[in-house]
């Protein structure tokens, strides 16, 4: 809905913002995950290459729809609450059990809002077979398998890791429109997917792991 009003390079940074509320509800609310100096560093060089990859124009925030940006704040706050929520929450059980209730109950929410705002029924005759085929396609890989992988990694490497997936969707539609289309690649493109792997890498690595904060413990122990 958000996205019918907010110009779609705003939309991409505000969907990249995912990661940096992570970080800093983790720090609360999940104790192995703490805010370091690299995860810190790692988040904003992240954020710059994915400004950079979508040719963002600040411009553009004021001639969008207030509430289409507030929603869609409000989307990706939900999404880092979702993936902390997961992580402290959910263990022992398999990756596949939480990716079928996310699914399902997405499914279900999805199916009842369109029934009360829309009319899907009429347009069932008019779905062509292209069309279905995207639809099945974007439901087993781009959600099903996707949070199979989701609740994996997030058991693996925790939320704030896991949520850098956000980085890299924009990395993966230049790829794949430069291999498929033949969209021109130039120097622009290069040094935003060159810094959201950089991002990305600082993240993970083992240099500037200590903590900045020395009063995360107290805030965990308020948490609880």
């Amino acid at each position: 809905w958000a996205e019918l009003t907010v110009d779609s390079s705003l939309a991409a940074i505000l969907n990249a913002a995912v990661p940096l509320f992570v970080i800093l509800i983790a720090a609360v609310f999940l104790r192995d995950e703490r805010i370091t100096f690299n995860r810190l560093a790692g988040l904003g060089v992240g954020f710059i290459g994915v400004v950079i990859l979508v040719g963002f124009d600040p411009t553009k925030v004021a001639t969008g729809s207030l509430s289409g940006e507030i929603a869609l704040i409000g989307s990706t706050l939900s999404y880092a609450c979702g993936a902390v929520y997961a992580k402290r929450n959910i263990h022992g059980l398999r990756p596949m059990i939480p990716a079928i209730f996310q699914v399902g109950f997405a499914f279900a929410m999805v199916t009842v809002l369109a029934f009360v705002f829309e009319r899907p029924v009429d347009v069932v005759s008019r779905i062509t077979p292209e069309a279905l085929f995207a639809v099945i396609w974007l439901g087993i890989l781009g959600s099903g398998l996707a949070y199979l992988v989701f609740f994996r990694l997030l058991g693996r490497w925790g939320a704030t890791r896991t949520s850098m997936v956000a980085y890299l969707l924009p990395v993966y539609g230049i790829a794949l429109g430069a291999i498929v289309l033949n969209e021109h690649v130039d120097l622009r493109l290069l040094i935003g997917t060159a810094l959201v792997i950089g991002g990305v890498a600082l993240v993970n690595s083992k240099y500037g792991a200590r903590p900045l904060f020395h009063g995360d413990e107290q805030l965990y122990a308020y948490a609880i």
